[in-house]
């Protein structure tokens, strides 16, 4: 395990639900709040969007394979397997399952549904995300995808989604680790490997 990943952990937990709103970070991120008010404490901590089918409506459907996943500092992840048997009001009623902890894995390529920007025009949000991750040391080739709004704590906020790739293996576990930009709990700028490709041992 490196350093970069050795305080983080996925926790990965089943869930039951019908459907989410496609933009459900917030309402998700409120309702784990009331069975785990320590997530507003907690820095590291990353809740990540809830995956389905194509957005039908405003809504994701949700099969039987869905997970919710927090990134947690380790020490943490009891707190988040505690949470089985909870149920959340999103959508049409998220019931949360048992879970299991997911080592965090280096991949040369990651990706974000979702990265908040301080503004609309992409070449700018582009210079704005080099800047960051040239200040903490990392490297890499990014690519934008669709601008969209997500909404926030104090109304509707700007981004992209954002492909990092030729990321060396600690550079990759620090970006999954750290995430980049705000709203981590609400599944902003929360980064899982874009492709089946991993790094090669030895």
């Amino acid at each position: 395990m490196t350093t970069a990943s050795a305080g983080v952990v996925d926790v990965v937990l089943h869930v039951g639900c019908h459907s989410v709103p496609e933009d459900h970070g917030h309402a998700l991120y409120l309702a784990l709040l009331a069975h785990a008010p320590w997530l507003a404490e907690e820095a590291e901590a990353g809740v990540l969007p809830l995956q389905g089918g194509s957005p039908i409506g405003g809504e994701i459907l949700l099969g039987r394979r869905a997970r919710l996943t927090l990134r947690v500092p380790r020490f943490r992840a009891a707190d988040v397997l505690a949470l089985e048997g909870a149920e959340l009001g999103v959508g049409s009623g998220l019931r949360v399952g048992a879970g299991a902890l997911r080592e965090l894995a280096p991949f040369p390529s990651l990706y974000s549904s979702f990265v908040a920007s301080a503004s609309q025009d992409e070449a700018e949000f582009e210079r704005s995300v080099a800047g960051m991750l040239e200040a903490r040391g990392l490297s890499c080739g990014l690519i934008c995808s669709r601008f969209q709004w997500r909404q926030g704590p104090g109304g509707a906020i700007p981004g992209f989604g954002l492909l990092l790739y030729g990321l060396s293996i600690e550079q990759s576990l620090a970006v999954q680790s750290a995430g980049v930009g705000e709203g981590r709990t609400l599944g902003w700028g929360v980064f899982v490997p874009h492709k089946r490709v991993k790094f090669e041992e030895g």
